[in-house]
């Protein structure tokens, strides 16, 4: 996108692209038309000016925005963690992981007497381990890169 067509988006109503007939497109409120002063391509030499002004405190806020965002992220990241190791903990709790890898040990058939001494997956607790894993997919996007 070319610098001028960037900054008639700050001065034009959505949707113009170009100016066919030479006139400058930018939108004027105050009598609710364009502006139609003579042009080489979309702008005439005010409006860029205006748009100019428009960009250079757009860029500002974006930075604001930026900065604070960062601030945000950066207070909340430790509270994230923690509360990824209670969720982790958790999942362990509810789903452990087999004693051992041995594939013959926990693979096949399993008696009942060692059945019946496990915890059941009732529907809460997979609803709750579903929420867990929600939870911890999106507390890992969160945190992002910075473990």
């Amino acid at each position: 996108m070319n610098k001028e067509r960037l900054l008639s988006t700050y001065v034009t109503l959505p949707g113009v692209q170009y100016a066919p007939d030479g006139a400058c497109v930018a939108w004027v409120e105050s009598r609710d038309d364009k502006c139609g002063n003579t042009t080489d391509f979309l702008l005439c030499p005010r409006h860029v000016q205006v748009a100019q002004k428009r960009l250079v405190k757009d860029k500002a806020a974006r930075a604001e925005r930026q900065a604070k965002h960062a601030a945000k992220r950066s207070e909340m990241l430790p509270k994230w963690r923690e509360r990824l190791a209670r969720i982790e903990t958790r999942i362990k709790q509810l789903d452990p992981p087999p004693a051992t890898t041995d594939r013959a040990a926990w693979g096949g058939e399993i008696h009942r007497s060692i059945l019946r001494s496990r915890p059941a997956m009732s529907d809460s607790r997979v609803a709750e381990m579903a929420q867990l894993l929600r939870d911890r997919d999106h507390l890992l996007r969160l945190i992002g890169d910075d473990k």
